[in-house]
């Protein structure tokens, strides 16, 4: 990834961060050669097809309106969230907007921040309900934890996390919990935790909970009960990492560790599949790892002539992640076991797509230039079943 593709970068790397970044930035600049001309956005984000796009995809463009200036994203296969700020010169994103694709309602806003020094840097959705994370320039490194139900209304500070000096906390949502990592103060030392809210019922648990000093829980992904989730040793981005997955529904305890190696970090479920990134240290990009729930087998992911991966996420049948040379976009098809190409821009041109994200059959990126130059654009498609 182009390092002055700084705020494309922005919606995950925070996690690594006790400071999030701004939104990209507001200034307007014409067409980008090289961008697909035969997708012209509507209200409800559909466009016409774009032939360069491979797997016969077409591309849907999000109206800029809606979304200038973005920080992060989400989806669950139906519906798209993200952060953005309140004008477009804003410095922060004090927004959530929501939107279902391919529906003829346009975005909404569904939170607005009423302190107007929020960023909501981390964003959680499924089924139309939303989580995401809070921080605020006036109380820095504290961190706010929030949950929207279906169907609006207001949101539910689910958790104020005051410890400072750690990463910023994660959210993970399904239909029926919010899963966030937090740190604790506990009997004079500082917990690093998994803490989970039972949607139905209300009841809270602490899933995990270790000394800070000797095991920090950094990541964590959810989907139909199943929890994946990353330590990584004393927080030391090169000390021995492992990924581990739950049931939420089985007896406490029953964790398990899926890798061996201790290079293992960001894992990514759908409920029936993990993925994983195998590199030296938290941050590096790396090699990617599918690890089958129901038999406990592992295969590596190739995407195509790419050098590394980061932050992996899977959908029904389609990995997506990071990719060194943002210029390409690959995703993994888990039944064909193959990359597949979806677009590629001039190397030496401006033009990245980043950020994918796959859930269910649905595919979202960014489209963005190296030197934000423009303002980032929304794309998402359909994906073969």
């Amino acid at each position: 990834m182009r390092p002055l593709l700084s705020l494309a970068a922005a919606a995950l790397l925070a996690a690594a961060a006790c400071s999030a970044p701004a939104p990209s930035s507001p200034a307007a600049a014409p067409a980008t050669p090289g961008l697909p001309t035969s997708a012209t956005a509507s209200a409800s984000g559909e466009a016409s097809p774009s032939p360069s796009l491979g797997l016969g995809l077409t591309a849907n463009l999000v109206d800029q309106a809606s979304t200038t200036p973005m920080l992060a994203t989400a989806t669950d296969g139906r519906w798209i969230a993200w952060s953005r700020g309140a004008a477009a010169d804003s410095a922060t994103a004090t927004e959530v907007w929501l939107m279902e694709a391919g529906a003829p309602e346009p975005p909404r806003r569904v939170y607005a921040d009423p302190h107007r020094d929020a960023q909501l840097s981390i964003v959680a959705v499924s089924g139309g309900g939303l989580a995401w994370v809070e921080s605020r320039d006036s109380s820095p490194g504290q961190w706010w934890i929030w949950y929207l139900a279906p169907g609006g209304g207001q949101p539910v500070e689910v958790d104020h996390i005051t410890v400072a000096g750690f990463s910023q906390p994660i959210v993970a949502l399904d239909s029926g919990h919010l899963v966030w990592t937090r740190t604790a103060r506990r009997g004079g030392a500082d917990a690093s935790e998994i803490a989970c809210l039972d949607l139905a019922t209300g009841a809270r648990a602490t899933l995990r909970s270790e000394p800070a000093a000797r095991t920090q829980f950094v990541w964590v992904s959810l989907a139909g009960g199943k929890l994946a989730y990353a330590t990584m040793g004393d927080g030391d981005a090169g000390s021995p990492r492992h990924v581990w997955l739950r049931d939420l529904a089985a007896p406490a305890g029953s964790d398990r560790q899926l890798d061996t190696s201790g290079r293992a970090a960001l894992p990514a479920t759908n409920g029936q599949v993990v993925v994983w990134k195998e590199a030296a240290n938290e941050y590096d990009d790396g090699m990617l790892v599918a690890y089958s729930i129901a038999d406990g087998r592992t295969s590596d992911l190739l995407f195509g002539d790419e050098p590394g991966e980061n932050y992996p996420i899977v959908g029904r049948r389609f990995v997506a992640a990071w990719l060194s040379d943002d210029t390409s976009l690959w995703i993994y098809d888990l039944a064909e076991q193959k990359a597949d190409l979806i677009e590629r821009f001039n190397p030496a041109g401006p033009v990245s797509d980043v950020r994918p994200l796959a859930a269910g059959d649905l595919l979202v990126w960014i489209r963005g230039t190296w030197d934000d130059s423009r303002p980032l654009q929304l794309v998402w498609a359909r994906l073969p079943a």
